[in-house]
């Protein structure tokens, strides 16, 4: 039945399912982050793969896996996220959760959210903070260091594509 289901993208963050020209599901986006809210299967169409593929479809079209939401699981959504969990490596699951949980954090929903997405079997005193990103440029790359108590110029705090190559692909290119 489930190879009868027509899969569109009605809206810039929206896919929906059809069956007989019939919407039997569909799934948006939450504009606070990349997590589906919310998803509407047809109940005798759930566990078909319907929310599978609509997930599959979202997470294609913006490049990256969605994260549980920290807002709140129903029970079907628990059950999917758990066998969605198991099918995937455990570092994966975690950052997702962390993810998830660092969104509530923002939202100022962190317990509540905690509380929710630990209906889905984990353990949060075991899984690590994610580490802040670093500067993925090497100190050549960085430019002069400022000088201490004086305010940075407009010229470094907004540098134009000229400036760029000069300060910091030449010196590059000299060091090569």
């Amino acid at each position: 039945m489930a190879d009868e289901i027509k899969y569109s993208k009605p809206h810039s963050e929206s896919w929906k399912a059809e069956l007989g020209g019939r919407e039997v599901g569909r799934m948006s986006l939450s504009p606070m982050g990349p997590f589906a809210s919310p998803v509407r299967i047809d109940e005798g169409l759930r566990r078909k793969g319907v929310a599978t593929e609509l997930y599959r479809l979202a997470e294609e079209d913006i490049g990256r896996r969605l994260i549980p939401s920290p807002l709140g699981l129903s029970p079907e959504a628990i059950s999917f996220w758990k066998r969605r969990f198991s099918g995937m490596p455990v570092g994966e699951a975690q950052q997702l959760l962390t993810e998830s949980l660092e969104i509530a954090e923002r939202e100022g929903i962190g317990k509540t959210a905690r509380k929710n997405l630990s209906q889905l079997g984990v353990d949060f005193e075991t899984i690590e903070p994610r580490p802040k990103d670093q500067p993925r440029l090497p100190p050549l790359l960085e430019g002069p260091p400022e000088e201490p108590g004086k305010k940075p110029s407009k010229g470094r705090m907004f540098r134009g594509i000229g400036s760029l190559m000069r300060g910091r692909m030449f010196p590059i290119i000299r060091a090569a």
